[in-house]
């Protein structure tokens, strides 16, 4: 359990840290201070319906347009940015894996193996898969940056 200040309808100051419980937390606050316990999924700037009771008086926010709401860290987060995150990950993955294969095709270019050598290995046609990705990734996260500006 938390334990916060109501203020204004909004669970306003989280106050877990300070108190050990509730009636320790009330018992340095004047009686017009609302302190309440809540759940621990509540975090600041949820609402708070005093009409209500239990769990039922913690009102999640509601995220604007293009927006979620994180549970485990109780903020908002940009779809469209969390999505450019993920896909720029994925992207940084096979732009290594292409990195971490080009001493073959270098081996190959040079000499060193032949092309039934490399062919063995399977790394061309991996490596083009790779790059398919890295186009499609690429084009993808394009098109999300320049949507979420518009």
């Amino acid at each position: 359990m938390k334990l916060f200040q109501i203020l204004n309808g909004r669970c306003h100051f989280d106050m877990t840290a300070l108190y050990h419980d509730l009636n320790d937390a009330k018992s340095h606050y004047s009686s017009d201070i609302i302190i309440v316990e809540t759940p621990d999924y509540v975090f600041q700037d949820w609402g708070f319906d005093e009409t209500k009771t239990e769990d039922e008086r913690f009102i999640k926010p509601v995220p604007p347009e293009g927006w979620a709401y994180d549970e485990d860290t109780g903020t908002f987060f940009n779809i469209a940015s969390r999505k450019i995150d993920e896909l720029i990950a994925l992207l940084t993955k096979y732009q290594q894996n292409l990195d971490d294969t080009d001493y073959k095709v270098t081996q190959l270019a040079e000499g060193i193996i032949t092309q039934a050598e490399y062919a063995a290995t399977g790394l061309k046609e991996i490596r083009e898969e790779w790059r398919a990705e890295v186009r499609t990734l690429t084009d993808e996260i394009e098109n999300l940056s320049q949507n979420s500006l518009a």
